[in-house]
C-alpha cells in the first residue's frame, strides 16, 4: 500500500487507515485511539503523520493508505571487543552493562514502552542493562545509546497484551495487526458480565494480578469512565472484578 501524504518513510512499523474506519464516543478522536494503541505519544503520531491534523476531533484516517505506527529505532550496534559501540554518533548511556552485546539510539520521539516493544524487554530487564534509566524508566534521556542485549538475554515478552502487536518492518511494507484482545473489531475475548454497552468496541482481558486501576491506566482512561461500562464491579474493585 502507499503511504499517506505527510507520513515518515522511515518509520520502523505502518498500518492500513482501513482498519480505524470504527465509530467511537469515549476518544476525542479516532487518532487518539490510534496513539494509545500503539502506545506512542499523540504529538509524536502527528509529526510522523503530517497530513493529520491530530488535534481535531475530526481527525480520521483514509483507506487503502499506509500510516506510522512507531519511528524506526535503528537497527541494535554490536558492541565491539571492548564492550562498546562503533556504528553510531551518539554516546553510551552513563552505567550501561559492561557486557552488553547490542545497543539501540534512543533519539527525540521514542518512548521506554517503544524501545521495550522494539526490541522485545520487559522493564526489569531493560533497567538491569541500563541502571541510569530508573526502575520506573523515568530518567530515560534521548539522544543516546542503550543497551537491548547481553549474553543472558531471554525473550520474555508475553504477546497477549493491550498493546497492539507490531513487526519489525520497514517503509514499504504492511507491517502491523491488531489482535483480537484489543480493539481489532467488537467481539470481546473472553466471557463479558452483565450491564457492559452493547456497542463497546474496545475490550481487555483480565489477568491475574490486574486491578481496576491497573486496567484503567493500561486503557489510558478513568477509573469513572471504567466502573460507568462495567457496573457488575464495585466502585471499590472489592466485587464483580475478575482476574485470570
Amino acid at each position: 500500500l502507499p503511504l499517506a501524504n505527510g507520513t515518515r518513510q522511515d518509520c520502523e512499523s505502518y498500518f492500513d487507515g482501513t482498519i480505524f474506519q470504527v465509530d467511537v464516543s469515549f476518544w476525542d478522536s479516532i487518532c487518539q485511539l490510534a496513539a494509545v494503541s500503539f502506545d506512542v505519544d499523540l504529538n509524536s503520531f502527528g509529526t510522523w503523520n503530517q497530513g493529520l491534523n491530530v488535534t481535531s476531533p475530526l481527525c480520521a484516517f483514509q483507506s487503502g493508505v499506509q500510516y506510522c505506527a512507531r519511528l524506526y529505532l535503528g537497527d541494535p550496534v554490536e558492541a565491539d571487543n571492548n564492550g562498546k559501540s562503533s556504528q553510531s554518533d551518539l554516546p553510551i548511556r552513563d552505567g550501561t552493562s559492561v557486557n552488553c552485546t547490542s545497543f539501540a539510539d534512543v533519539v527525540d520521539g521514542d518512548t521506554c514502552q517503544s524501545v521495550l516493544d522494539a526490541y522485545r524487554l520487559n522493564i526489569d530487564q531493560f533497567y538491569n542493562y541500563n541502571p541510569a534509566v530508573g526502575k520506573d524508566c523515568s530518567n530515560l534521556w534521548t539522544g543516546y545509546q542503550y543497551c537491548v542485549q547481553d549474553p543472558s538475554y531471554v525473550d520474555v515478552v508475553d504477546g497477549d497484551s493491550l498493546s497492539t502487536s507490531t513487526s519489525n518492518t520497514r517503509s514499504g511494507s504492511s507491517a502491523t495487526t491488531l489482535p483480537s484482545s484489543t480493539i481489532a473489531g467488537p467481539s470481546p475475548s473472553a466471557p463479558t458480565q452483565t450491564g457492559q454497552p452493547s456497542d463497546c468496541t474496545r475490550w481487555y482481558t483480565a489477568q491475574a494480578g490486574d486491578s481496576c486501576s491497573s486496567v484503567a491506566n493500561e486503557a489510558f482512561i478513568t477509573l469513572d469512565q471504567f466502573y460507568s461500562w462495567n457496573p457488575a464491579v464495585s466502585t471499590d474493585c472489592s466485587s464483580g472484578f475478575w482476574g485470570g
